[in-house]
């Protein structure tokens, strides 16, 4: 169809409704983190991560890109990391995940 035709769809409320109702639900009651062993002493830690989700605007981010996806076919989610002035590593590939190119470049990122 193409993103000029979605688009113009996506102004219809008959086609807006479904994918805002499931953009919203999804993120309705958020997720609730804790420990899978159910050890109190990652307390701390899993406070801290949840403070992070929340400074970074992850539960806004997430109707967002569902909204994305579900006019357009795609969404994606991209967190700025601010470190994005290393020209050279930016034009490297990144792998498919699963091939040494990426299990060197998770190697790279876990020791430095």
């Amino acid at each position: 169809m193409g993103y000029a035709h979605l688009a113009s769809l996506s102004l219809r409320p008959e086609y807006r409704v479904v994918t805002e109702v499931i953009a919203s639900e999804m993120t309705r009651e958020w997720i609730e983190l804790k420990a899978a062993s159910g050890d109190e002493s990652k307390a701390d830690k899993i406070k801290q991560i949840g403070d992070i989700l929340d400074n970074l605007g992850v539960r806004k981010a997430f109707p967002k890109v569902t909204e994305s996806d579900g006019f357009f076919g795609r969404g994606h989610l991209y967190l700025d990391t601010g470190v994005t002035n290393d020209d050279d590593e930016l034009r490297m590939n990144l792998g498919d995940g699963r091939n040494l190119l990426s299990k060197q470049k998770g190697a790279k990122q876990e020791s430095g």
